[in-house]
């Protein structure tokens, strides 16, 4: 469908980012380069790499523990006595719920001389959106009719016994989540920073995800490019309109533990430069998000994005392991001489492996190549082997008619096994009883709500 320049609502064809960009939007194409990529002119490396393993796994002589995921403060008996309700509370920030969230509510509802609203009655207002939430091509306000029920049209139920319209609509208006004076300079998202930065800090402090976590981007849907500040296009995601998120999820329980939204051209400049950056964009948005890991020793799974290996040698400092898919984007990642690998491996059979070592501030890194029967799969890594893992499943590819079985080795393993966490979660958050599509509103600020909201109920919804 063509881009419809003059209309809030857009549908975006194959080049119509280009219109989108000059119309100043943020535009996240996978073929950009990360900045830290782009080459400098006169800029030599010098890098000492050579081909083979070093005869080590890095990770392994650190002594790192596969630990599994768990609440903090709670033993595991404990943890799988808890109920769902006991856990959505856990992993909700508490003192930002009291006072802040219905503080605010309860502040707005004095403005309007209404009943203040308590943690039942919130709850209770939350479980209704639930509800309607599994409903498709129903309005909100078919939920209060005095019509008799049908079963062939409109809703199946009536809340008039749980919450009035009216009282519903009240708490709805009162939503707010800052408590925070606005700045003295335009901020566009004062409005919800306290309830992000909550939501992370709580779960920093109640959560320890596993030994391997997942670092992607994640989605929320708003088409109405006008109202949302942040808003992004982001051609291959599913639900590519609205606003982009970098999430860190667990690999093992899928919990997602982290969120950073992606302001773009909207952050204010005047606000105090995030920590780490001057170190680069993507490698000081590693440090922010991954620094907070809790036990040292943990590995992280990279998206090509994310494909810069200083940001892995720095984290490699802070006592974190990763690994991060190379993909040619423009130019091939800095320190990867991707068409020497590509030649390297174009003689060897399906399933071999080789790499391409080297050191860099002092720390080893590895270039892990992997022939497969159309390409050469490529991972910068800071941990692992050619080794190929015994619980490993067997692969099989179809090569001039013949077949060529092998077990990926570990760096492989892992990458396929833990790189979809974070798309996981997603698509149970954007399922189609999703409390974002179903949440029909024009205050941008209740849509990053409800992808808070949603991140957090998907979160009780694994077994410890």
């Amino acid at each position: 469908m063509s881009f419809r320049r003059k209309s809030n609502l857009i549908s975006v064809g194959v080049d119509d980012r280009f219109l989108l960009r000059n119309d100043g939007f943020n535009v996240d194409d996978d073929r950009d380069p990360a900045p830290e990529n782009i080459p400098v002119p006169g800029e030599t490396l010098n890098d000492q790499q050579t081909w083979g393993w070093g005869g080590r796994c890095h990770r392994k002589v650190f002594g790192a523990a596969d630990d599994k995921p768990k609440l903090i403060q709670l033993t595991d008996s404990e943890s799988k006595l808890m109920t769902i309700l006991s856990l959505f509370l856990c992993l909700f920030p508490a003192t930002y719920l009291d006072e802040v969230l219905l503080a605010e509510i309860n502040r707005n509802l004095d403005k309007e001389k209404a009943r203040r609203i308590g943690l039942g009655e919130f709850l209770r207002f939350l479980g209704l959106w639930y509800y309607m939430a599994t409903f498709k091509g129903v309005t909100r306000a078919q939920f209060w009719s005095t019509k008799d029920i049908d079963p062939y049209s409109g809703a199946l139920i009536r809340f008039h016994k749980m919450m009035s319209k009216q009282r519903f609509d009240l708490i709805l208006k009162s939503l707010r989540y800052t408590n925070r004076l606005a700045p003295a300079y335009k901020d566009k998202f004062h409005g919800i920073r306290q309830l992000i930065e909550a939501w992370n800090d709580n779960m920093i402090k109640k959560f320890r995800p596993s030994w391997v976590s997942c670092l992607d981007e994640s989605m929320s849907p708003w088409t109405t490019r006008w109202t949302c500040p942040g808003w992004t296009y982001v051609p291959r995601k599913p639900t590519p309109m609205g606003n982009e998120y970098h999430s860190v999820c667990c690999g093992v329980s899928k919990i997602m533990w982290q969120i950073e939204l992606v302001e773009g051209k909207d952050a204010p400049r005047e606000r105090v430069p995030p920590a780490n950056a001057g170190a680069g964009k993507t490698v000081g948005l590693l440090l922010r998000m991954l620094s907070s890991m809790h036990s040292r020793g943990m590995l992280v799974i990279l998206d090509s994005g994310f494909c810069v290996l200083q940001g892995l040698i720095e984290l490699r400092k802070i006592g974190i392991f990763a690994s991060a898919v190379i993909k040619k984007r423009r130019y091939w990642p800095k320190h990867v001489p991707g068409g020497i690998m590509d030649q390297h491996m174009s003689t060897k059979q399906v399933g071999e492996v080789d790499s391409l070592k080297g050191e860099l501030d002092n720390i080893p890194y590895d270039l892990f190549c992997m022939k497969d029967a159309d390409f050469t799969m490529k991972l910068m890594s800071t941990y692992g082997s050619p080794i190929p893992l015994r619980d490993a499943k067997e692969k099989r590819r179809r090569v001039d008619g013949e077949v060529k079985t092998f077990k990926y080795t570990e760096t492989f393993e892992n990458h396929y096994r833990y790189r979809h966490a974070v798309d996981d979660h997603n698509n149970l958050r954007h399922s189609d009883i999703s409390l974002e599509e179903t949440w029909v509103t024009h205050r941008w600020e209740n849509r990053a709500f409800a992808c808070v909201l949603l991140i957090w109920t998907f979160s009780t919804q694994i077994p410890f």
